[in-house]
């Protein structure tokens, strides 16, 4: 039994090769985004446990009350200052050191108590070559660098709060002494102050605080964890990597099931008068089901095993290339042996589904229907239903069509690689432009040079800037945050309408999202102690942010915001960033950078799904076309003796499922942008930035003329390799 099951894999080294190949991938891809997953969250977990990762940080409205705020919403709190200057061509910020909350991450080195001493950032040290022991000299005043850290606030690295795009080579993050940052001169000092719950505070009481705190107008600003963009940013990172894991366990999985049924039931339905024989000769059926069981066991379990060490190993070359916008140090990647064993266990468990579905039907059947000969049904149910359908006109077309239906098997795999393909190829080309239409949405609304923000609130104004107010507003149903731009009277914003009516507001994509409002809807948004009631006038194109654009008048005269601007849009460029009532000062070019970098690691993400979309559809037609060419020997030989030619042939045989192609595309389309959507509405919540998933007609057409190159193109290639094959068949066949 074993040496016939050998032999018929010896015989279809095709189908065998190709099922191997998609073990190995699958198991490869399953490792390396799995061992990314857990590595990641089990560092991450270790991480803010050394680091007494905050809970949130705050500024609050009056700094004589800080106390009795901590013991109102039960927190202990630390303050951590900090200073950004320039100096030598390196931008500086230099942070207090904190002994109890967002504790520096010591990677090399030794945190000391000597105030002389301080701490630099990982990526400053490896760009400019600094080492524990060197010295580092800072407003004319020599410290010694005595470890080289990461700081969980900085997860996400960034030196100044007007650009978050990092410089590795020229901007330093540097923990000092908190007496050292104080008597430093350069830069204006800022405070912020860090905060963790009670341990003893059970989940409930800490949510219920965090909302009260939200609500409060007893806090200038909050950022809870959650809304902490840098470590968010690393939330981000994990999450991508659970649904890379998700989406290769479950759709390769399809795959493999799939060619396994076809594969063993092709196998057994050829023997079936060789098992009819062996269980007429006293072989049991379960002997003859292990037999099959262990076959397919004997080439998975290889290629599976052999898939997932080398994507363990490769596990440490993706987290650098998907992770590389992050602070972070170089993770150990290893292969946990339960790890192993749950994807042993799952292997097995596909070889044993498939061997049920592939193999018990026939080896059920009693010796006599085995040992007597299969009737020939020249054109079946099946066949009769899509000839009506499709209609060919003539022999050809007709031999066409009954070559790709004569199994329902690879029907479904044809349209199921097409179909594969055209969702991997419109997701990763729609993945890799979404930073690019990000863009865009953007920048269509920036009419201006330069966006100001005020040291202090100004009422006086110039005519051709436009000014505003930012508030702070809280959804009165979810707790969610907004950011409230009262907009004075201009157009160097565009929001789409020309006027804010009053009692009204403008939402864009994400704050409409996340309050789930529509045009019309009223939405109730919490200012200070004060509830004010507003209708959606318009949903705007901008999707950065939480953005809610009201009338600055209307809120001023309604009482719901003091007067004063926050900040302006201006075409000027002669402002001096160094005056001191000017807090910050981004160009519009600036503004777009720090909305592009933190996207950028997402194209990394989109190849490995535009590889995929080539290499399994190529594994899967190459497989289709070998067992086509074995299932219809009979019919091959026919036509060839009756003068076919080998040009005809071909065009039987490797254009039988063309006329499936275009469905498998067809509904590749809405899937591909139903997951979008799905991942996409997951993303606005942690990301703040609703992508816009549009129909995009370039991206289609890309993705469409990728599938068919990839189909005809392995066609023809097969069609070159297979030349001779058909004189094989005849042979084989008489």
């Amino acid at each position: 039994m074993n040496k016939m099951l050998f032999r018929k894999l010896k015989k279809r080294k095709i189908q065998t090769i190709g099922i191997i190949a998609i073990t190995f991938l699958w198991m490869f891809v399953v490792a390396f985004s799995f061992n990314l997953y857990t590595t990641n969250q089990s560092f991450k977990d270790d991480y803010f446990k050394y680091t007494k990762v905050e809970d949130f940080n705050f500024i609050p409205e009056d700094f004589e009350i800080v106390d009795d705020l901590a013991k109102e919403y039960s927190f202990s709190y630390e303050e951590q200052y900090y200073r950004d200057f320039e100096e030598n061509g390196t931008t500086y910020r230099v942070v207090t050191r904190t002994e109890n909350i967002d504790i520096p991450y010591l990677i090399a080195g030794e945190i000391t108590d000597n105030s002389e001493d301080v701490l630099i950032n990982l990526e400053y040290s490896q760009e400019n070559s600094i080492a524990p022991g060197d010295e580092l000299i800072i407003q004319g005043k020599t410290y010694k660098v005595s470890g080289i850290v990461t700081l969980v606030n900085y997860i996400k690295m960034h030196v100044t709060d007007d650009g978050y795009n990092y410089d590795p080579q020229t901007q330093a993050l540097v923990i000092a002494d908190p007496d050292a940052v104080l008597a430093m001169e350069k830069g204006d000092i800022s405070v912020r102050y860090l905060a963790r719950f009670a341990e003893n505070l059970t989940n409930e009481v800490k949510t219920e605080n965090s909302s009260a705190i939200v609500r409060s107008n007893e806090f200038a600003t909050v950022t809870m964890q959650n809304d902490n963009s840098s470590i968010s940013a690393w939330n981000g990172k994990i999450s991508i990597y659970f649904l890379l894991t998700v989406i290769s366990l479950c759709v390769l999985s399809v795959i493999i099931v799939l060619l396994l049924i076809m594969f063993s039931y092709l196998l057994v339905n050829e023997d079936r008068k060789t098992i009819g024989i062996l269980r007429a000769n006293g072989m049991p059926k379960l002997r003859i089901w292990i037999s099959y069981f262990l076959m397919i066991l004997g080439f998975l379990l290889p290629s599976g095993l052999l898939g997932f060490l080398i994507g363990s190993a490769a596990s440490s070359f993706f987290d650098r290339i998907l992770g590389q916008d992050l602070s972070l140090p170089e993770l150990t990647f290893r292969i946990p042996a339960a790890f192993l064993g749950v994807f042993t266990g799952v292997i097995v468990w596909l070889a044993l589904l498939a061997t049920v579905l592939g193999v018990c039907g026939i080896i059920n059947k009693n010796i006599i229907e085995l040992l007597k000969n299969k009737k020939i049904k020249t054109v079946s149910k099946f066949e009769k239903a899509i000839k009506k359908i499709v209609k060919p006109r003539n022999i050809e077309g007709k031999m066409k069509l009954s070559f790709a239906i004569r199994s329902k098997l690879l029907l479904i795999l044809v349209l199921f690689s097409v179909f594969a393909a055209g969702v991997e190829f419109l997701l990763s080309y729609s993945i890799y432009n979404i930073n690019d239409k990000m863009l865009e949405a953007q920048a269509a609304s920036m009419n201006f040079e330069n966006q100001v923000y005020f040291s202090s609130k100004v009422i006086d104004k110039e005519v051709e800037n436009q000014y505003f107010a930012q508030v702070k507003g809280v959804a009165a149903d979810d707790d969610t945050v907004v950011q409230i731009y009262a907009l004075d009277k201009g157009n160097l914003l565009d929001i789409g309408v020309t006027e804010i009516q009053d009692g009204s507001v403008v939402l864009n994509q994400t704050s409409a999202t996340l309050l789930k409002a529509a045009v019309g809807d009223t939405v109730i948004l919490e200012i200070g102690d004060e509830d004010a009631e507003f209708t959606v006038q318009a949903i705007c194109d901008r999707i950065v942010g939480k953005e809610v654009f009201a009338d600055y008048q209307s809120l001023v005269d309604n009482g719901i915001i003091e007067e004063g601007y926050s900040g302006m849009y201006t075409n000027r460029t002669d402002i001096n960033s160094d005056d001191e009532s000017i807090a910050s000062l981004l160009s519009k070019r600036e503004i777009l950078d720090n909305y592009q970098e933190p996207q950028e690691v997402i194209k990394s993400g989109s190849i490995i799904l535009g590889v995929l979309g080539i290499v399994i559809p190529i594994i899967l037609i190459t497989i289709t076309v070998s067992v086509l060419l074995s299932q219809n020997k009979r019919e091959i030989a026919i036509l060839k003796a009756n003068g076919i030619t080998e040009r005809s042939m071909n065009k039987m045989i490797y254009g039988a499922y063309n006329v499936f192609l275009i469905l498998g595309i067809a509904i590749s389309i809405p899937y591909a942008f139903m997951i979008l959507q799905i991942i996409f509405s997951i993303a606005v919540k942690t990301s703040g930035i609703k992508y816009p998933v549009k129909i995009d007609g370039l991206g289609i057409a890309i993705s469409a003329g990728m599938t068919v190159a990839i189909y005809f193109g392995t066609m023809f290639v097969l069609s070159l390799k297979n030349r001779l094959s058909l004189e094989r068949i005849t042979y084989d066949f008489e």
